[in-house]
């Protein structure tokens, strides 16, 4: 089964993650109020996204009640590799024309193929990122654990 990555041509900041041809999971980012909306099948959650370098973007994602969830990391300012760390698990992951890979210490890796132009904001793209590591590495009924 291959990830795919559908970019929504009508609502910017929107695009679904899913296998195949099957979009499974909604992501919905607003860059105004820093919001990340994940819909799956059974689940709703909504996460804020907090820069917090300013050269080398680092964002830090909280869930709704304020707890630390994660943080993205990018090596540099061109936003095309670096570090993601979300619940227990730390990945590297790098985005180029073949798509984006997200790579766990442990050598397994998940590859989305983007139907259109990935996101050229920070902020967007770390998004993206937390949103595809769980829909990759999180059983469908199971939320995000605090880190």
């Amino acid at each position: 089964m291959a990830n795919r990555i559908w970019m929504d041509t009508v609502e910017a900041g929107s695009c679904s993650i899913g296998t195949d041809d099957t979009p499974t999971t909604r992501v919905r980012f607003n860059p105004v109020t820093g919001s990340l909306r994940l819909q799956a099948p059974g689940l709703q959650r909504l996460f804020f996204l907090e820069a917090a370098a300013p050269v080398f973007p680092k964002i830090i994602l909280h869930n709704e009640y304020g707890l630390r969830m994660g943080t993205c990391t990018f090596d540099d300012s061109r936003q095309r590799s670096g570090t993601l760390q979300l619940d227990e698990g730390k990945y590297r992951f790098t985005v180029g024309a073949e798509g984006l890979l997200l790579r766990r210490r442990d050598g397994a890796e998940w590859r989305a193929l983007p139907d259109g132009l990935l996101p050229a904001s920070a902020d967007f793209l770390a998004a993206l990122l937390f949103a595809f590591c769980w829909q990759c590495t999180q059983p469908a009924a199971q939320p995000l654990k605090v880190a």
